[in-house]
């Protein structure tokens, strides 16, 4: 233990100093949120809608909801500096709060983990290792707020675990407002039927979307701030273009952020794998997409598929994914089992970063919950195939993730390729699992050995 906290020590003061510097040069994400910060407190702009058409053709880089500004002008009192070191300090601390979180739902005690570390093959340890500092270190660089989504959605877990299911329904709508990705918690407990914490839920939108805000912004600019906020997200939706010029332009943004090899999402990665004429669209004349420069010579599988028709097989391919998940969420009902549980969260998480339609590596780190459920599996004496098969199925999610670091292996997706092994391998899990874990004889199958 001791150990552990000199190490944190270190990695804070090291990792705080990298983040002041790049916080100055504009190099990490910090200084946006500073700024947005700065705009709550003071009343100024916090979203650069008219970019949208003009300035050429730059959009606001703060595309986070008015409560989320609200939380960073905690900071913005203190210097940039100050203020970037204290965030990377509260990152650390917050992840600190997910190792203890996922430990205590999955129950694994500092004692069960230490026998962990003494009987795993040494190559499991290694996995466990690479992939948590890999996300951790990931997070700590660009100054992201993923470690924050993370601990929150944890802690929403520990809420409803523990039968508070309001609280955990209000921690859950603060970590949507600040990225869409983990209202798929809220189709995972409709399935469930957890009616109260959706309520809670609601309750939180009101709190974090009305309330809060308005106390920062004022009534009248609450309602600007949000109106912005939805335009900035949701363009198309909110926008009229009569001329057709946003519309293209929000279309070629759509394209080259799926181009972007630093994107991991299934979605992304199939654009860059199947487009037909992909390295043409880098060196059209109207709007050439550059990024896809960078991987020429990576070849596009099967001749390529026309854009139009890509699109809707992609879209085919989500939904069946989406089909299955339903089945997979709804086969267990009410059932608040850990075992249950456990692999239906982890799914939520792996699924978050699937189907997102911008997944960076940074994004990654709640794949923490399902290796640590995969420990969890190890640690108690299920006989399952679940429990022999997964690890190895972790193992090689992990070795195809290392991946990326080869010539076009961000670009070939191996992010996602590793994404797509964990969760088929969950939802498999759930899918075959032919016990009646929902008895008191299930509980007594996870005793420790």
């Amino acid at each position: 233990m001791k150990i552990l906290i000199i190490f944190f020590l270190i990695l804070g003061v090291v990792t705080g100093l990298i983040a002041v510097l790049r916080s100055y040069e504009g190099s990490n994400d910090f200084d946006t949120y500073y700024k947005a910060g700065q705009a709550a407190l003071k009343g100024g702009e916090l979203y650069e809608v008219k970019s949208l058409v003009k300035i050429k053709g730059k959009i606001s880089p703060f595309l986070y909801s008015p409560v989320t500004a609200c939380f960073f002008s905690l900071f913005a009192f203190l210097p940039l500096g100050l203020a970037a070191f204290l965030w990377n300090t509260v990152n650390i601390v917050l992840f600190a709060g997910c190792l203890a979180l996922m430990s205590k739902y999955l129950d694994l005690s500092l004692r069960d983990l230490t026998y962990l570390w003494n009987t795993l093959p040494k190559v499991d340890i290694f996995v466990a290792g690479f992939m948590t500092l890999a996300f951790l270190l990931d997070n700590l660089t660009m100054s992201q707020v993923n470690i924050l989504i993370f601990f929150l959605l944890l802690l929403m877990v520990d809420f409803w675990s523990k039968g508070k299911s309001l609280i955990s329904g209000i921690v859950l709508s603060f970590a949507i407002l600040i990225k869409m990705t983990p209202v798929l918690f809220c189709v995972y407990f409709m399935l469930k039927r957890e009616w109260k914490l959706l309520g809670g839920t609601l309750i939180g939108l009101v709190l974090f979307v009305l309330l809060i805000p308005t106390l920062f912004l004022g009534l009248s600019n609450n309602w600007i701030r949000h109106r912005q906020w939805l335009e900035t997200t949701f363009q198309p939706l909110f926008m009229h273009d009569s001329s057709g010029e946003l519309s293209n332009r929000i279309a070629n943004g759509h394209m080259t952020a799926l181009l972007a090899e630093k994107n991991q999402s299934l979605e992304a990665t199939f654009t860059r794998l199947f487009l037909k004429d992909r390295n043409g669209y880098a060196y059209n004349p109207n709007y050439p997409f550059r990024l896809a420069r960078k991987y020429e010579k990576l070849p596009v599988l099967g001749g390529g598929i026309q854009r139009e028709i890509l699109k809707v097989v992609i879209r085919g391919f989500q939904a069946i994914m989406l089909l299955l998940l339903v089945f997979a969420w709804s086969s267990r009902g009410k059932s608040r089992c850990q075992y249950n549980c456990s692999l239906g969260i982890s799914l939520v998480f792996l699924t978050m970063t699937l189907l997102s339609p911008f997944s960076r590596s940074h994004q990654f780190i709640v794949w923490m919950f399902p290796y640590f459920t995969i420990l969890s599996l190890q640690r108690r004496a299920i006989e399952t195939w679940q429990a022999h098969v997964l690890p190895w199925m972790g193992r090689v999610a992990s070795l195809v993730y290392s991946l990326q670091i080869l010539p076009y292996g961000k670009a070939a997706g191996m992010g996602m390729w590793a994404n797509l092994i964990l969760w088929s391998g969950f939802l498999m899990a759930i899918l075959l699992d032919k016990s009646t874990l929902d008895t008191k004889d299930s509980f007594d199958r996870m005793r420790p050995f």
